[in-house]
């Protein structure tokens, strides 16, 4: 009697790859795409690398495709757009504290740093001190001791440190009630 034995080669189909969606970075957050798969036998990137994971170096469309164990291959690609994170600090020029719940408090605007050793002084115009804060994220909402202060013309001083470096900023600042 005779056994014939039939083999049936079936190429299994690789899962997909997911590095997520299209996002942009600051160009110094260190941002690494992560193509791992427990199914992948070997990975490469449109740059000839063939690690796992991958550096974002610069802006652009990364793409990686994986091979499995069944010598099936998938691709994916995500872009990757850098931004200006530079520090951004806004001083607005004017608020108006009346209760209606827009531009109720004049406070310093900043992204992307901390502002180290910290110190706002709002003046009157005679120069006595009617606001002072440690904290950059609090704002002076137009009183002082309580009672609200007229519209007018205020100055203002900001002190703070930044990556070790002291700065000093100061300007006007309208009160409209």
């Amino acid at each position: 009697e005779k056994t014939v034995i039939v083999l049936e080669t079936i190429s299994a189909p690789p899962t997909a790859i997911d590095m997520g969606t299209d996002t942009t970075v600051c160009p110094n957050d260190g941002f690494v795409l992560d193509a791992t798969n427990p199914e992948a036998t070997s990975y490469e990137w449109q740059n000839g690398g063939t690690v796992q994971a991958l550096q974002v170096t610069e802006p652009g469309t990364y793409s990686v495709t994986w091979e499995n164990v069944c010598g099936s291959t998938t691709s994916e690609e995500v872009t990757i757009g850098f931004i200006d994170c530079s520090c951004v600090i806004e001083k607005p020029s004017a608020f108006t504290p009346d209760g209606d719940g827009n531009n109720e408090t004049f406070r310093i605007l900043y992204q992307y740093c901390p502002l180290d050793d910290f110190h706002l002084y709002v003046f009157d115009r005679w120069g006595r001190i009617v606001f002072e804060s440690l904290d950059p994220d609090q704002g002076w909402n137009g009183t002082d001791k309580g009672k609200d202060v007229p519209s007018d013309v205020y100055l203002w001083r900001m002190t703070y440190r930044q990556d070790g470096q002291f700065f000093q900023e100061h300007g006007e600042l309208t009160l409209i009630r």
